[in-house]
C-alpha cells in the first residue's frame, strides 16, 4: 500500500493544491476509497532478468507517460513502455527493465518521488509569482507605480 498510496498523492496532488477542487475529476464508476481495491499490481517478468510490469488500475496516459518519461532519463533503466490494453478499461501497464544494481520497483519508487518534488517545486515558485502580481497589481490600484503584467 506504500506505493500505490505515493502514487495515488502524486497523481492527486494538484486536488490538494486547488483545496479539494478537482480539475481532472475520476470517473463517478472509480470509487478511490476502496479499500480492498488494489491500486497497483506488480508482475515480475518470465522471461527477462530484471524486469516487471506494474499495473495501475483507474489511471490513464496522465500517469502512465509520465513514470515512462521520467524513467526513460534514468540511467540504469534499459528500457520502459506503457500501454493501456483497452480504451474502456482504465489500466495503465508500465513495463521496466533495469541493469542490475537496481530494481524495478525501486527505480519507480525514486521516479516518485522525483515528480512529488518537481510537482512541489513548481507549486512554491507559481505562488512566488502570484504573490508577486497581486503585490504589483495592489499596488497600481492604490496609485503606486506598479507593472501591469
Amino acid at each position: 500500500h506504500f506505493f500505490a498510496g505515493k502514487l495515488y498523492f502524486c497523481c492527486c496532488l494538484h486536488e490538494a493544491r486547488k483545496g479539494g477542487e478537482k480539475m481532472n475529476k475520476p470517473e463517478a464508476t472509480w470509487n478511490l476509497d476502496d479499500e480492498d481495491d488494489v491500486k497497483v499490481t506488480v508482475q515480475p517478468d518470465t522471461k527477462l532478468d530484471n524486469a516487471s510490469t506494474f499495473i495501475f488500475r483507474k489511471e490513464d496516459h496522465t500517469v502512465g507517460n509520465l513514470l515512462r518519461m521520467y524513467l526513460h532519463q534514468r540511467d540504469d533503466v534499459l528500457f520502459v513502455g506503457y500501454n493501456m490494453p483497452h480504451p474502456l478499461t482504465h489500466n495503465v501497464h508500465l513495463k521496466v527493465h533495469c541493469a542490475s544494481g537496481t530494481t524495478p520497483a525501486d527505480a519507480v519508487l525514486e521516479v516518485i518521488d522525483e515528480i512529488v518534488g518537481d510537482v512541489d517545486s513548481l507549486d512554491v515558485k507559481f505562488r512566488a509569482q502570484l504573490e508577486q502580481h497581486r503585490r504589483l497589481f495592489s499596488d497600481r490600484e492604490a496609485g503606486g507605480a506598479g507593472m501591469l503584467l
